[in-house]
């Protein structure tokens, strides 16, 4: 049985929502910036498009477009992400998301490399995030902090288990509360897919967020699209759809767009 939101956090307010009627990512209100993709793209068109999505699978809630990360069959491609144009979360902070994804039939889900979908990229900018998911194996899975500032070794504080098996051409509908904290085995990440509970308040092993060499607190900010071992072949699509940030599960569930 899917496990409710946390009383008093059913509705809440919404912040910011991509706006999937503007021709570009950048009007819908993303942040395009080149070193988010690798290898380069050229300038035009403006990537990654805005796309009526996948043929007779319309994205969830109420708008039929999306964007779309297409990887080029030939050449892999290590990176090709974008940032949600909305706030930075620091200690003490408390976030829902809301966001909702597809992948075609031609993309590498069963491939065992690392394939990370969306991210809370921590500053200062080293290591991996802490707190990702990850597409591979025909699975979602969540992972963190290799690499977190100061650790030694470098996987002192890194984690990784499953969550659920995946597979394409679904969509797949998700809310994420996170309540970011500095402090290893500290804050809270909590996940629902498609109404299902598959993560209740988990603390990482590295925290929520990352601090600088002096103690003090970074802040963390939202990636999403595909950043993935060099490895991972090329092919397929990846759609996203009616992502948000809110103050409550109600106000980001892509169900309710």
């Amino acid at each position: 049985m899917p496990v409710q939101p946390p009383p008093g956090q059913v509705v809440g307010q919404l912040q910011w929502k991509a706006d999937y009627t503007q021709s570009t990512a950048k009007a819908a209100g993303y942040l395009v910036k080149p070193g988010n993709r690798k290898p380069p793209a050229p300038p035009n068109p403006p990537w990654p498009p805005i796309t009526t999505g996948p043929a007779g699978s319309p994205p969830p809630g109420s708008s039929a477009r999306c964007l779309e990360f297409a990887l080029p069959a030939a050449t892999t491609t290590e990176r090709y992400e974008v940032e949600p144009n909305h706030r930075h979360f620091a200690d003490g902070d408390d976030a829902w998301f809301g966001f909702a994804f597809y992948f075609t039939g031609a993309f590498p889900l069963a491939d065992k490399g690392w394939q990370v979908i969306w991210q809370l990229h921590g500053e200062p900018t080293t290591g991996s995030p802490p707190v990702s998911f990850l597409a591979q194996r025909n699975k979602l899975w969540i992972d963190g902090g290799w690499g977190r500032p100061g650790a030694q070794p470098s996987d002192k504080y890194a984690y990784q288990f499953e969550l659920m098996p995946i597979t394409t051409e679904v969509w797949y509908s998700c809310v994420c509360h996170v309540v970011f904290n500095s402090t290893p085995n500290q804050g809270a990440v909590s996940l629902w897919v498609n109404g299902d509970n598959r993560l209740c308040c988990y603390a990482p092993l590295c925290g929520t967020n990352y601090t600088f060499a002096d103690g003090t607190a970074g802040q963390a900010y939202l990636k999403n699209g595909v950043y993935r071992a060099p490895t991972v072949p090329g092919g397929g699509s990846i759609y996203f759809a009616a992502q948000s940030l809110g103050t409550g599960y109600g106000a980001v569930d892509p169900l309710n767009f």
